[in-house]
């Protein structure tokens, strides 16, 4: 009987659905600046290696896109690059960019292709919408519906922001015998 409430209680968790919106690339194993700092360095590349990317979800009626841009060099043991990133999520355009300067510092560990690599990434993150898209319960009156004539009460301050970023990380890659 125990087992019959642990079998019902897993199948009725797994009945409700949801939806959400995810903001960034679907694939982003694809480009390894996109991870972990430390996988910057991560690279076979001798000439550099360039990244581009774009997503594009939906509609033209509510648009969500990402897009990135991204070039990273490698030099001896270190390896050093940039990338800009930009989500434009929805019609109120609630945008970040981020602009960002990578270098990582790549320690082999034996012959075998062990490496260890420590990565670092600073840069600046600009965040944005657009107040005149949104709707609030305020705009609606009676009998005419929406009327974007109306207040909508708020007191936005700031509807742009611009943050330092500082990411630091660790990536160490074995190889197993085959």
């Amino acid at each position: 009987m125990k087992y019959f409430y642990i079998i019902i209680i897993f199948l009725i968790s797994f009945s409700f659905s949801g939806s959400a919106q995810n903001f960034e690339f679907s694939n982003f194993d694809i480009s390894n600046q996109l991870k972990n700092p430390g996988s910057i360095g991560d690279i076979e590349e001798e000439n550099g290696k360039a990244m581009l990317g774009y997503r594009s979800q939906w509609d033209k009626s509510s648009p969500y896109r990402d897009f990135f841009i991204g070039y990273q060099y490698r030099f001896d043991a270190f390896t050093f690059g940039g990338k800009v990133v930009q989500n434009d999520a929805g019609k109120a355009s609630l945008r970040s960019t981020k602009l960002s300067f990578d270098m990582s510092y790549q320690r082999d560990l034996n012959y075998m292709g062990d490496k260890i690599i420590f990565g670092v990434s600073a840069g600046i993150l600009q965040s944005r919408f657009m107040e005149e898209q949104f709707k609030f319960d305020t705009q609606y009156s009676e009998g005419i519906g929406y009327d974007e004539g109306i207040s909508n009460g708020e007191n936005f301050q700031n509807q742009k922001q611009i943050n330092p970023t500082l990411d630091a990380g660790l990536f160490y890659k074995k190889y197993l015998d085959q």
